[in-house]
Formats: structure tokens, C-alpha cells, sequence
């Protein structure tokens, strides 16, 4: 009774959560790429996608393993004990498939999507921080990274701290002008 319910209705409920919210995700991306894509950039940024590269590799693994347990017929006959059928056992490993499958296409999106100065804020690839909302930045002239945040204590903590973001060299003074006129936007405002 336990092992169905859990089949039935937990592991797809919860499956079909991360699938909705990965969806919706996927969609900001791509209207945050598209935003990106029809604005001025001023200057380009790049960001290390290696961390999105082994968390696709490891769903990809994970998928696999999947698959290779559905097909065979061991696996069926364990997890298939108590009064739960077969059918049972593949609707909620297809969910968790699927599931799987959309967490691999959100980051994929997220390793091709594209950072930039912009003329109305930063695009990073997971987020877009408003020239209103930057309040701090670093920028690291030897090894060429700038880090911004939108937090009101600014770097003593992580909250709303962008990942660091390489910049070419000669784009350096321009970066450093453009934050420097746009950072504190919103407090100046609220202080006039």
C-alpha cells in the first residue's frame, strides 16, 4: 500500500514540480537571452561554464543508469514486490526520466546563454542586474574578473553576488567608467 502510494502519487507530484519549474526557468533564460541578444552591448563578458558541463555530464549519467535498470529484468522483479504492478514501477521511473531530461536542457541553456555590459544594466549568465540594483562591484585588473552585487552590505555576504566574469583587457577602463557612473543609481535617487 506504502510502495504504490509512493509510486502513484508521490515520485510523479514531486517529478512533475521539478519538470514545471525547470520549464519555467528554461523560458526566463531564453527571454533573457533574447532581451540580451536585442540590446546594445558595450562590452562582452565571459563566464567559466565548466560546473554546468559536469552537472549535464552527471544527469547524463544518471539517465543512463536509469534506462539500464528499467531494461533490466532483476531491477523489475525487487522493485516490484509488495502489491505494486509493473505498471506502477515504469509511470514513476518515466517521471523521474522525464524530470531528469528537462534539469538537462535547463543546463544546457544555461551554458549557452551569453554575459554582457549592457546600456540598461549586466547580464550574467543566470541573472540580469539592473543599473538600479548594482551597488558594488570589484574588478580584478591582473587576472581580468569583475564581480558585482546587488546587496546592500555589498560583499560581506554572498547574497546577490554575480559569479566571477572575465573581461578583455583592453575593455577594462571602459568597464570601470560604466560602473563607476551607474553604481549607487537607486540610492542616489532615494537620497535627492
Amino acid at each position: 500500500m506504502l510502495t504504490t502510494f509512493l509510486f502513484i502519487i508521490v515520485i510523479p507530484v514531486v517529478s512533475f514540480a521539478c519538470i514545471a519549474l525547470c520549464m519555467y526557468l528554461i523560458l526566463r533564460q531564453i527571454q533573457r537571452q533574447v532581451r540580451l541578444r536585442n540590446s546594445i552591448i558595450l562590452i562582452e563578458l565571459k563566464s567559466n561554464n565548466f560546473r554546468f558541463v559536469v552537472f549535464i555530464l552527471l544527469l547524463l549519467m544518471c539517465l543512463i543508469g536509469n534506462l539500464i535498470l528499467l531494461s533490466r529484468q532483476e531491477f523489475i522483479e525487487y522493485i516490484t514486490f509488495d502489491d505494486t504492478d509493473l505498471w506502477q514501477v515504469m509511470f514513476a521511473l518515466s517521471f523521474i526520466c522525464v524530470a531528469n531530461v528537462t534539469m538537462m536542457a535547463l543546463f544546457i541553456a544555461l551554458y549557452f546563454s551569453k554575459s554582457a555590459v549592457i546600456d540598461k544594466g549586466i547580464f550574467t549568465g543566470l541573472q540580469m542586474v539592473d543599473w538600479y540594483h548594482l551597488h558594488d562591484y570589484i574588478i580584478d585588473e591582473v587576472n581580468c574578473i569583475v564581480v558585482v552585487t546587488t546587496s546592500r552590505m555589498t560583499f560581506l555576504t554572498l547574497k546577490g553576488t554575480t559569479q566571477p566574469l572575465k573581461v578583455d583587457r583592453n575593455d577594462i577602463p571602459k568597464l570601470v567608467f560604466i560602473l563607476n557612473k551607474n553604481k549607487n543609481k537607486f540610492s542616489q535617487k532615494l537620497q535627492s
